[in-house]
């Protein structure tokens, strides 16, 4: 394997109700799309 660096701030929210702030979060930091892993 050749040598790589690998940068990923990521942010994790976890509880009851947490699905209804996702439009803050994505606002905080302008964001034009998003991933959003949802499941039990």
């Amino acid at each position: 394997m050749r040598d790589f660096s690998f940068y990923n701030p990521t942010r994790i929210e976890f509880g009851k109700g947490k699905e209804l702030n996702i439009g803050q979060y994505v606002n905080e930091f302008g964001l034009g799309s998003v991933l959003i892993l949802y499941g039990s």
